[in-house]
C-alpha cells in the first residue's frame, strides 16, 4: 500500500509532470516486482494540494495533474486499488511511456511486459471525470494490457456517472456504487 501527499508549489506546469513521472518511476522501479515478488494487490493513494494562489483576473490555462502508475514494474499483481484527489491517475507500462517521450533514444525496441492485472478499484477518486477515464483505457489498450483486465470497480468517484463509466469501458465488467 502507497500513500502520497504532494504539496504543489507552483511547480511550472511541464516540470510537474516529468517530477511526478520520475517520482513513480522511483516508487515503483522494474526491479521491485522481480524476480520473486508476492505481491497481488497494490494500493496507491494519491493526493494533491496546491500551495499557490492564481492572480486575480488571470486565467491559466488548466492542466490535469497526472500520477502514472507504471504497472509494468509491478506484473504480479492481479487487483490495483486506487484513491486520487486533486489528480488523475493514468496506468502505463513503463517502457512504452519513454519511447514515446523520447523515441530515438532506444535502439531495440521495447519488449512488452506481461502483466497478471485482473481488477482495476477506483475508490474515492474525488475529482475523477469520464475523460479521466478514457485517458486510462486508450493507454491501457496502447499499451496491450486492457484485453487481460476482466473488471472495473468505481465506488464513490462523484463526478462519474454509470451511464459515462459504462460507455468509456466498453464490454468491461463494472461494479459501480455511489453512497448518498
Amino acid at each position: 500500500s502507497i500513500s502520497i501527499d504532494f504539496l504543489d508549489e507552483g511547480e511550472e506546469k511541464g516540470n510537474r509532470g516529468e517530477c511526478l513521472s520520475t517520482f513513480s518511476r522511483e516508487l515503483l522501479p522494474y526491479e521491485f516486482g522481480r524476480p520473486f515478488s508476492r505481491i497481488m494487490t497494490l494500493s496507491v493513494q494519491v493526493s494533491v494540494a496546491f500551495s499557490c494562489k492564481k492572480s486575480s483576473g488571470i486565467q491559466e490555462e488548466e492542466m490535469p495533474v497526472i500520477f502514472p502508475i507504471y504497472i509494468s514494474s509491478v506484473p504480479t499483481v492481479t487487483t490495483l486499488n486506487i484513491t486520487t484527489r486533486s489528480c488523475a491517475a493514468l496506468i502505463r507500462n513503463g517502457d512504452a511511456a519513454i519511447d514515446e517521450k523520447y523515441p530515438r533514444a532506444r535502439v531495440t525496441p521495447f519488449k512488452h511486459t506481461p502483466i497478471k492485472l485482473q481488477e482495476i478499484r477506483f475508490l474515492r477518486c474525488t475529482d475523477m471525470e469520464t475523460e479521466d477515464l478514457k485517458r486510462i483505457v486508450r493507454y491501457m489498450k496502447k499499451d496491450g494490457y486492457w484485453e487481460t483486465l476482466d473488471r472495473v470497480a468505481i465506488k464513490d468517484c462523484k463526478l462519474l456517472k454509470y451511464d459515462d463509466a459504462r460507455q468509456a469501458l466498453g464490454e468491461k465488467e463494472l461494479l459501480f456504487s455511489q453512497t448518498m
